[in-house]
């Protein structure tokens, strides 16, 4: 199956799959979750600095700029190069910041509709005006390896070259979400080229699983499209764009264990 081709070396995805995620405990010290929880402390508060959204994604472009740098040049360059050599939507071969990787792919900040979304339906309930800095992936870009053991020596690789706060394994076969994908989400501290220092992600993936992905991506876009135009039609046109990313958000959400 898609998965016996994404590891070709057993032992090396059987560690990837046992990696448990990390968090920041104890002011700083990046542990994984279950060295943290023996530690009887609850993991360290992560946010952005600011809770104003316009603020945020101003930031966001410019944090976006600084991680196209890092990955894929390996330091930082002037934005207008970066961005004229790696324009959104493209993919950056052999990114000598997140070696071995085959290629890095640029999807660009995350749009004011899709934060404002995301915010109300994730955070808004229980932070209310303070929903928006907890938006930690404005900045992203993804990072795609052959297999899992190349994740293995890439995820070493960007923990050593960047201020990594929170590593999330999503191979654990319990946290599965309803499209079975499979990735491991990084999120750094930015602070070159910035306004102010940003929390941006770094998603990394095996190639099968980013072509399956990719595949099914439209599909997945028109079911929710979907379902949010259904709703808006019986509601007379309103939250249209919070329906569409709950849908999303539960096809996509990894599965809690009761």
């Amino acid at each position: 199956g898609a998965e016996s081709d994404c590891h070709p070396d057993l032992t090396a995805a059987i560690s990837i799959r046992r990696m448990r995620s990390m968090r920041l405990y104890g002011n700083g010290h990046l542990m994984d979750d279950l060295a943290g929880s023996m530690m009887l402390t609850e993991p360290d508060p992560l946010h952005q600095l600011s809770s104003d959204l316009e603020r945020l994604l101003s930031v966001a472009c410019q944090a976006q700029t600084s991680l196209l740098a890092q990955v894929g040049l390996g330091h930082m360059e002037e934005g207008t190069k970066v961005l004229k050599k790696w324009p959104q939507g493209s993919k950056w071969c052999n990114p000598k910041g997140a070696q071995p990787a085959l290629f890095a792919y640029n999807p660009g900040p995350k749009t004011k509709e899709s934060a404002l979304a995301k915010a109300l339906v994730r955070f808004g309930p229980a932070t209310g005006t303070r929903r928006h800095r907890h938006l930690t992936d404005l900045a992203r870009v993804g990072v795609v390896f052959s297999n899992s053991c190349s994740l293995s020596l890439g995820l070493r690789t960007i923990l050593s070259r960047f201020e990594v706060v929170r590593v999330r394994n999503f191979y654990d076969l319990q946290g599965t979400n309803l499209l079975g994908q499979r990735w491991v989400e990084v999120l750094v501290i930015v602070h070159d080229g910035v306004a102010e220092p940003h929390i941006c992600e770094i998603r990394m993936e095996e190639l099968c699983f980013f072509k399956a992905r990719e595949e099914t991506q439209a599909l997945v876009d028109s079911a929710c499209r979907g379902l949010s135009a259904l709703y808006c039609q019986l509601a007379g046109g309103r939250e249209c764009a919070m329906v569409e990313y709950l849908a999303r958000w539960t096809l996509c959400k990894p599965h809690e264990p009761k």
